[in-house]
C-alpha cells in the first residue's frame, strides 16, 4: 500500500515540477514579449516625433531640427576628431627621430644624477665611519646655535 502511495506521490511531484517549469518558461516568454512590445512602441513614438521635427512643426533642440541632424553632427564631430588624431599620429611618427635622441639624452641625464646621488651617499657614509663631524650654525629664535652633524 505504501509503495503504491509513494509511486503516486512521485508521479504527482514529477507532474508538478514539469508544470512549474512550463509555467516559468511561459512567464519568461511573456516578459520578453512585453519588453519587445515596449521597445517597438517607443520606436514608433520616436518615428512620429521625427516626422513632426522634420516637417518643421516643432524643433528637436535649438541647435538641431531633428534626431537625424543631431546624429549627423555627432558623426561629423567624430570624423573630424579622427582626422585630427591621425594628423597628430603622423606628426609624432615624422618627429620620432628627434624624440628618440631627446629620450637618450634624458636617460643619460638620469644615469648621471643617479651616480651623483650614490657618490654623495658613499661620501656621507665614509665621513660618518671616520667619526668626522660637520659643524654649522642654525638660527633658532634669534640665537645662533652650533650644530654638529
Amino acid at each position: 500500500m505504501t509503495l503504491k502511495f509513494t509511486t503516486e506521490r512521485q508521479l504527482l511531484e514529477k507532474k508538478c515540477n514539469d508544470l512549474q517549469d512550463k509555467w516559468l518558461a511561459e512567464e519568461r516568454r511573456h516578459h520578453q514579449l512585453s519588453a519587445m512590445n515596449e521597445i517597438t512602441r517607443l520606436k514608433g513614438e520616436r518615428i512620429g516625433m521625427e516626422k513632426i521635427w522634420r516637417s518643421g512643426k516643432e524643433q528637436f533642440l535649438p541647435e538641431f531640427q531633428s534626431l537625424k541632424d543631431l546624429y549627423e553632427n555627432k558623426i561629423q564631430q567624430q570624423e573630424n576628431l579622427s582626422k585630427e588624431l591621425r594628423k597628430k599620429q603622423r606628426n609624432i611618427k615624422e618627429n620620432e627621430e628627434s624624440n628618440i635622441h631627446q629620450r637618450y639624452l634624458f636617460t643619460d641625464l638620469l644615469n648621471l644624477l643617479q651616480c651623483k646621488k650614490e657618490m654623495d651617499e658613499r661620501n656621507k657614509a665614509s665621513m660618518m665611519d671616520e667619526d668626522q663631524f660637520i659643524a654649522g650654525t642654525v638660527d633658532i629664535g634669534g640665537a645662533q646655535v652650533l650644530c654638529l652633524e
